[in-house]
C-alpha cells in the first residue's frame, strides 16, 4: 500500500511541475503576443471586405490585416491570392476589373465598388485611389445597371 501511495505521490508531483511549466510558458507566450500585436497596430490596418456575386453567394472578409499604404486594388488581388481580370489604364493610373474570382462581366452585368461610411455608396473613384485606413469597409457586387451605369443592386 506504501509503494502505490509514494507512486501516486510522485505521479502527482510531477504532473503539478508540468503544469507550472506549461502555465509560465503561456504568460510568457501571451505577453509576447500581446507586444506583437501593439507592433502590427503601427504597421497595419484592419479592413472589412465583402465580395458579392450577384447569385446570392456573398463573402466576408472582416478584420483583414493589411499594410499600411495599401489601396483596395492590394486588398481585393491579396484576398482573391490574384484571381482578378483587370485591365490597368496607365493614364488614370487605374485598374479596372473585369472579373473577380473567375466571375466576369458581361453586356449586362459588371462589378461595381462601394464604400461604407453609415450606409453603402458607390465608390467616387477606383480601387487605387481607395486608401485602406483602420476599419475601413468596403464591397464588390456583381449585378445588372441601368442606363446611367448606376448599379441596381446594393451590397
Amino acid at each position: 500500500m506504501g509503494l502505490i501511495s509514494l507512486a501516486l505521490l510522485g505521479g502527482l508531483i510531477l504532473a503539478g511541475g508540468y503544469a507550472a511549466y506549461y502555465y509560465q510558458e503561456y504568460q510568457s507566450l501571451s505577453q509576447s503576443y500581446g507586444q506583437l500585436v501593439k507592433t502590427m497596430n503601427g504597421v497595419t490596418y484592419t479592413t472589412n471586405v465583402l465580395f458579392d456575386f450577384g447569385n446570392g453567394t456573398r463573402v466576408w472578409f472582416n478584420s483583414t490585416r493589411v499594410p499600411v499604404g495599401w489601396n483596395l486594388y492590394n486588398v481585393t488581388s491579396y484576398l482573391t491570392h490574384g484571381n482578378i481580370n483587370v485591365t490597368y489604364y496607365q493614364q488614370y493610373k487605374a485598374h479596372l476589373f473585369n472579373g473577380i474570382e473567375g466571375v466576369q462581366n458581361t453586356k449586362n452585368k459588371f462589378w461595381f465598388l462601394w464604400t461604407y461610411s453609415s450606409s453603402w455608396q458607390t465608390a467616387q473613384t477606383g480601387s487605387d485611389e481607395l486608401r485602406i485606413f483602420d476599419g475601413s469597409v468596403y464591397a464588390w457586387t456583381f449585378c445588372e445597371s441601368d442606363s446611367n451605369f448606376n448599379p441596381a443592386c446594393k451590397p
